[in-house]
């Protein structure tokens, strides 16, 4: 089956121990695996897994907006150095974007934004898509992190967005418009607002992800796994092709295809 788990951090310190043979379990379902280096310290693990399965692991790198407080602005600017410097090993930038959940400081929330602005700017100049976190505290009423990361977005004019687990029902559409593309994990198996997401979302602008180590499939939670891995997006498919009324066969190979276009895969 064509299947790609469009986003996963194999560099997680849960995969320490068998590491090697997580890939070989997702090396027999899926075509190619995409795991995002979230935090500097994660990059160097990220990039010599590209090297050592090279057309099967490809990567992206980024700052995590809830890491944004751990960082100086000279460690963030070694950062996207290094993002720079590696720019024909990793296939995107992120993930990145706005995170109020976890950061609650205002200070700390504009710090998330400035960065947020550099590193679009920095995949522009790049030329390389951006993989987007988003996600809003009990305070969104006064402060939305989805319609201020929209806006910095649309003001840097960014075309190549994936949008990692979008739940922002209300800005769909606007994404959409945008060109977006939307990627969903085993979210959609449980969350009301999320499956009204992937019902709407043309499979054209639909990639499919597991985010793993984290959000278990409720297959593998009753086989008393305690951990996600990119293997797992074969529920994540099955889920959506439920959802959209579609085979598993169609929805594989469409978001596959758009995974491959999106981030430049070779074919």
């Amino acid at each position: 089956m064509p299947l790609i788990d469009s986003h996963c951090h194999l560099d997680d310190a849960v995969y320490d121990r068998d590491r090697a043979a997580v890939i070989e379990r997702a090396r027999e379902k899926l075509a190619a695996v995409i795991t995002c280096a979230a935090e500097p310290k994660d990059f160097a693990l990220t990039l010599a897994l590209v090297k050592k399965y090279r057309g099967f692991i490809f990567a992206t790198a980024g700052v995590h907006p809830s890491a944004v407080k751990d960082y100086s602005d000279h460690a963030l600017e070694k950062a996207r150095l290094a993002i720079s410097k590696n720019r024909l090993e990793i296939v995107g930038v992120g993930e990145i974007g706005l995170d109020y959940h976890w950061v609650k400081d205002e200070a700390e929330r504009q710090k998330q934004r400035v960065l947020f602005a550099q590193m679009l700017k920095l995949a522009k100049r790049l030329d390389l898509p951006v993989l987007v976190h988003l996600r809003s505290g009990a305070d969104k009423e006064r402060a939305d992190a989805h319609k201020d990361a929209f806006e910095i977005m649309e003001k840097v004019e960014i075309k190549k967005v994936q949008l990692h687990m979008f739940g922002a029902k209300g800005l769909l559409e606007r994404a959409l418009t945008n060109g977006w593309l939307i990627s969903t994990n085993a979210i959609c198996e449980t969350s009301k607002v999320h499956k009204k997401i992937i019902a709407r979302v043309p499979l054209e602008s639909l990639m499919l992800e597991t985010d793993a180590p984290y959000l278990v499939p409720a297959a593998e939670k009753a086989q008393d796994i305690g951990r996600n891995e990119p293997a797992f997006v074969t529920h994540v498919c099955a889920k959506v092709a439920e959802l959209k009324g579609l085979k598993i066969s169609q929805v594989a190979a469409a978001t596959a295809l758009n995974t491959r276009r999106f981030l430049g895969l070779p074919k």
